[in-house]
């Protein structure tokens, strides 16, 4: 008895074969809460504004407690700990960003000319 081996047909997007397609963007996902499409995070906001504006309607207790989620020491005054929340989701927010997103890139035209010109030395 000879056994038949069993294809297994999938569609083409659930098929990863790593070969680069240069359709598609290069790392299109920066966190887990994009690949799932759901928010695992302990931030619910997705930019700079809307966070600041959720840390601002919240009272003292409940950034503390926030605070704690996030990993930082809760202390008593409230606009250094909400600068320091707001620095930290800043940091999480560049970390999670998509690598080689067009938020990401900077145009030479928006750098200063000091750092035009130091960046032309190197060349």
């Amino acid at each position: 008895m000879s056994k038949k081996k069993k294809t297994v047909k999938l569609a083409t997007a659930a098929q990863i074969d790593g070969m680069a397609n240069p359709e598609t963007p290069q790392n299109a996902y920066g966190s887990l809460d994009q690949i799932l499409g759901e928010n695992v995070s302990v931030y619910k906001a997705t930019t700079s504004e809307e966070y600041r504006q959720q840390i601002a309607e919240m009272n003292q207790t409940d950034l503390q407690a926030h605070a704690l989620k996030v990993g930082l020491i809760p202390i008593e005054d409230r606009k250094v700990l909400v600068a320091r929340l707001a620095q930290e989701f800043d940091r999480w927010q560049v970390r999670m960003m998509p690598q080689g997103s067009i938020a990401n890139a900077k145009k030479l035209e928006d750098l200063d000319e000091k750092v035009r010109k130091i960046l032309r030395e190197g060349a």
